[in-house]
């Protein structure tokens, strides 16, 4: 009996005592920036998948960004060894979210069935002009007699009368007359969504499949659906979700301060993050390695050999003798008690070095450079980074025997730990660690920030009433201080450098002052609060006489806990002020300082 004779027609293979069956349970494949889930048919105006699948069930199937060739999602459906010959008809119907470059394609897996090492894959091309692509339901019916449309990569195949190669195209029915793939039989079709080399193909549904008139019933196995259950199960009863980088906080030492606060658009500062929100970090007077600002991302026992990228901005008050640098803090996950921090060089030249320009900068992470040094405890195994204090590269900690063993516990962004110098404020914005973006943000959202104005004061005598300020004859102007934020005037602390001892009345708005809403030129009468600026009025707060102890500055302070009317209210981020003398005095032409600290909410 001839081969064919163990074929019914529709190629379903006829044996004694052996369960027939032509095609198998389809299932699910995916690869590269490619996936495939099973997704439950739904009638909604943007996504009618109900009105074609026969079992509810649909095969998504996403490309993703076509890079290389093997970007891709499929269903694939076994095939038990039909001859290549016998593959008459196919004919499937899909849905995709939007128009695409290609449509859905079918690929056929054979074989020679005498030695399975002679394969090979028969795939029609999507650029045929065949194939439906547009937005919303597409079918495809193959006719295997006509249309040059499938190329074919093959292993072992011997010499077959067709070229392979993407670039020579043939007919299906070309294929199942050549001398050797119509020996060959089918052990796998597949339907795919991808398999380019430029551009993103995206969802696409296939919702019926038909092959040699059978069809192909689209649903997950059982042990699928068991698994898409337990998986919700899961999803439903985990308490504690499953993270890598934890919410950032703030640490400062000795001379150092960190504090968080909103961009400014005054200073550029609000154009980068995803937030807002910045950790200003001060380095403050570098003396002894020890005087330090840093933000603190905690991280879920990332295996050293995992971490692979990083990249930070900020924005420097001035350009500095050092730059913002990264430090990765580090344990054996097994005893704790062995740990290290791995400190990035804040000082590194070369091909990449730290940025510490004026105003905005950006470091992104070289792996490959030797700028990693190293302090630790109980370490033992280090064969690769062996000594302490020695520059290595990222990638000489990831191949090292102890510490590729060993896992990341905290990433800290750091500004100081130098021994010369004054570091002035760095503003942290954005920091992205192995591509994801850190959410940056105070935990409760509210904060203290202390801004300072300063005014070199006029020489000339005034009495109680006059204002004092940097310039007379409508020249004049008011204070200011910008908060990036609204809340409550806490302190305010004002200083002058020169032996006085007034009583002093600030007068506030939250309004950009002229001579029409208040006086503000030194020594006229002060003329507030005029009905021209009352709506942007906030009140005053009244210092107590400065004291004035022989030396250094004169100084007046003002609390809750005293006199002088705090806390105030404001409700704009920056606030407008104007000094009235409550006792006659004579100032230096010296600086004087208005210090206002506050608490914010937002």
């Amino acid at each position: 009996m001839g081969n064919t004779d163990r074929f019914d027609k529709r190629g379903r293979t006829i044996h004694r005592n052996i369960p027939e069956w032509v095609f198998g349970e389809p299932t699910l494949f995916s690869q590269g920036n490619g996936t495939a889930d099973w997704a439950r048919a739904e009638r909604t105006s943007v996504l009618p998948t109900d009105q074609k699948s026969t079992t509810g069930w649909l095969a998504k199937l996403y490309g993703g960004n076509q890079t290389s060739w093997d970007d891709a999602g499929s269903l694939f459906i076994p095939v038990n060894e039909m001859p290549l010959t016998k593959l008459s008809s196919a004919q499937w119907t899909y849905w995709m979210a939007n128009t695409e470059l290609f449509g859905c394609q079918i690929q056929i897996w054979v074989h020679d069935p005498n030695d399975n090492t002679k394969r090979g894959d028969i795939i029609q091309t999507g650029s045929a002009g065949l194939l439906s692509k547009s937005a919303g339901w597409n079918g495809h019916i193959l006719n295997k007699d006509t249309g040059v449309q499938f190329f074919y990569y093959a292993e072992n195949e011997g010499t077959p009368g067709l070229t392979e190669g993407s670039g020579n195209l043939y007919s299906l029915a070309q294929f199942q007359a050549d001398v050797v793939f119509s020996t060959w039989t089918i052990y796998r079709i597949s339907l795919n969504n991808g398999f380019y080399n430029a551009g993103h193909f995206g969802d696409m549904y296939v919702a019926d499949v038909k092959i040699n008139g059978e069809v192909i019933q689209l649903k997950p196995t059982v042990e699928e659906q068991l698994e898409m259950m337990r998986d919700d199960q899961a999803k439903a009863l985990k308490t504690i979700p499953t993270w890598t980088f934890g919410a950032p906080t703030l640490l400062a030492g000795n001379n150092g301060k960190a504090n968080w606060e909103r961009g400014e658009t005054s200073q550029a500062t609000h154009q980068k993050g995803g937030t807002g929100w910045i950790a200003n970090l001060y380095g403050g007077v570098q003396s002894g390695w020890d005087d330090f600002a840093s933000l603190l991302i905690p991280v879920n026992e990332l295996p050293i050999p995992d971490f692979n990228s990083a990249q930070w901005s900020y924005w420097l008050t001035n350009g500095e003798s050092v730059g913002v640098n990264i430090s990765i803090w580090v344990h054996d996950p097994a005893n704790t008690e062995k740990r290290a921090d791995i400190t990035q060089s804040n000082n590194i030249g070369g091909v990449n070095p730290i940025d510490k320009a004026q105003y905005w900068n950006t470091h992104v992470l070289s792996t490959d450079i030797a700028q990693f040094a190293f302090y630790g405890e109980g370490e033992s195994g280090n064969t690769v980074c062996t000594t302490e204090g020695t520059a290595y590269s990222w990638e000489q900690y990831q191949a090292d025997p102890m510490f590729s063993a060993w896992t990341i516990y905290r990433i800290q962004i750091d500004w100081g730990y130098f021994n010369s110098g004054t570091l002035e404020d760095a503003k942290v914005a954005e920091v992205i660690l192995n591509g994801e973006s850190i959410v940056l943000k105070p935990d409760s959202m509210k904060r203290k920030k202390t801004v300072k104005a300063t005014k070199t004061l006029l020489a000339t005598e005034k009495v109680a009433g006059d204002v004092f300020s940097e310039a007379v004859s409508a020249t004049g102007t008011a204070w200011s201080w910008n908060f990036g934020g609204t809340g409550y005037i806490t302190k305010a602390i004002i200083t002058h450098d020169a032996a006085v001892t007034p009583r002093v009345r600030l007068h506030l708005w939250d309004f950009i002052l002229t001579d029409t809403e208040a006086e503000m030129d030194d020594s006229d009468p002060f003329n507030g609060p005029v009905a021209a600026g009352l709506d942007y009025y906030l009140g005053y707060i009244d210092f107590p006489s400065m004291h004035y102890s022989g030396s250094g500055d004169a100084i007046s302070i003002v609390t809750p806990s005293t006199v002088g009317n705090l806390p105030l209210e404001f409700n704009d981020h920056i606030l407008y002020g104007v000094t009235e003398a409550l006792d006659t005095f004579t100032p230096a032409a010296t600086a004087c300082n208005i210090y206002l600290t506050v608490d914010m909410e937002d």
